[in-house]
């Protein structure tokens, strides 16, 4: 039996059944190319019951201790690199900076008229030393 086949005995869709088989709460292995899952018959009374487990259980949590058998290591945090230690610093300068999101079009409107004024101001500046770019001017 294959997934699909399984989800409806279980009665519940597919990708629910591989997500529950992907969880701890699981114990069967994929087989094959494409990590496909085969079950027999006689799987079908150990799965039901695991299912209905992991339903009771809700949405799993990843641990807070290590499992036995487990490491500590797991259970650190990685090393920063070099890159995210210096995003960091430059972050904590920055302070609490709170950027509008741009896909209000109240923003974007603003943001689009903001651009509009400084390239006019740029035209204004190039114009006064004597540089002509007027086909920007064009594009409106």
């Amino acid at each position: 039996m294959d997934t699909a086949q399984v989800a409806t005995e279980l009665g519940t869709t597919a990708r629910t059944l591989r997500v529950f088989l992907r969880s701890s709460h699981s114990t069967f292995v994929p087989v094959g190319s494409g990590a496909r899952y085969e079950f027999t018959d006689r799987e079908l009374p150990t799965l039901r019951k695991r299912f209905a487990e992991w339903q009771k259980a809700g949405k799993p949590r990843p641990p807070a201790v290590p499992a036995k058998g487990e490491t500590k290591e797991r259970m650190k945090p990685r090393k920063l690199t070099t890159r995210e230690k210096r995003d960091q610093v430059v972050w904590a300068e920055e302070g609490d900076i709170k950027l509008p999101d741009i896909r209000d079009p109240r923003v974007r409107a603003r943001a689009l008229a903001d651009a509009r004024a400084a390239e006019d101001r740029l035209m204004l500046r190039l114009m006064a030393v004597g540089l002509h770019i007027t086909q920007l001017g064009d594009q409106r």
